[in-house]
């Protein structure tokens, strides 16, 4: 991440990254009801953890048509990978619609140790269970994560006007040519945009900040 959060002081830093093959991921299409009322997922992929971002968005388009409006829930650099994200909790551009990424996690497979040697073992909300939900929001160092199964979230229905399902986000759009007064008042308006057009508004996930030189959205 672009604080170094995968990084702990006396932890071993493990490259994981040769794990990462698109090729072997295991997609499935089954469908069910998600976190809030209308939400659905549309399908699960299981992928190595040394994947990124970038990787799973390229299979995730792959794998379904634009129509169905499937989204893997990713934060805003495509190099970032994804097993510190998820387990680290994971908000982003897309969580208004997916969930938190540790919400999406539906099963891990992992290496531990178990006080004598080095296990191999599957944790989802049945089996291993304590150590399944420690790891969502819990980051890493609880054991070598090698893979992950994740749903794939359906994006919302389209307005009336639109025709096709989609997911709209505004990203580093820096003003640095306005005045301290002009600046305040780009927020506040993207602010109320959020606030009284909600049924637009809640595609947009991520945040704005005002510097002193310019403000981003």
């Amino acid at each position: 991440s672009y604080q170094a959060l995968s990084n702990s002081n006396g932890y071993v830093v493990i490259d994981c990254s040769l794990l990462c093959k698109p090729e072997e991921f295991v997609f499935s299409h089954e469908e069910g009801d998600w976190i809030l009322e209308g939400q659905k997922y549309i399908g699960t992929v299981y992928s190595g953890s040394g994947c990124t971002n970038a990787v799973m968005l390229a299979a995730t388009a792959k794998e379904f048509a634009p129509e169905e409006g499937a989204l893997f829930a990713i934060g805003n650099c495509p190099s970032v990978g994804i097993t510190g994200y998820l387990l680290g909790g994971g908000s982003g551009d897309v969580t208004p619609s997916t969930g938190w990424g540790s919400d999406d996690v539906l099963e891990l497979r992992a290496v531990i140790w178990n006080g004598t040697n080095a296990e191999y073992i599957t944790a989802n909300k049945e089996e291993n269970a304590d150590f399944f939900w420690a790891s969502l929001g819990g980051g890493g160092g609880l054991g070598v994560i090698t893979d992950i199964k994740t749903a794939i979230v359906q994006s919302p229905e389209p307005l009336p006007h639109e025709d096709r399902r989609k997911f709209l986000y505004i990203q580093n759009l820096e003003f640095h040519y306005f005045g301290e007064e002009s600046k305040r008042e780009g927020l506040e308006s993207f602010r109320r945009f959020l606030y009284e057009k909600t049924e637009e508004s809640h595609k947009f996930g991520g945040g704005g900040f005002l510097h002193s030189e310019f403000f981003v959205l």
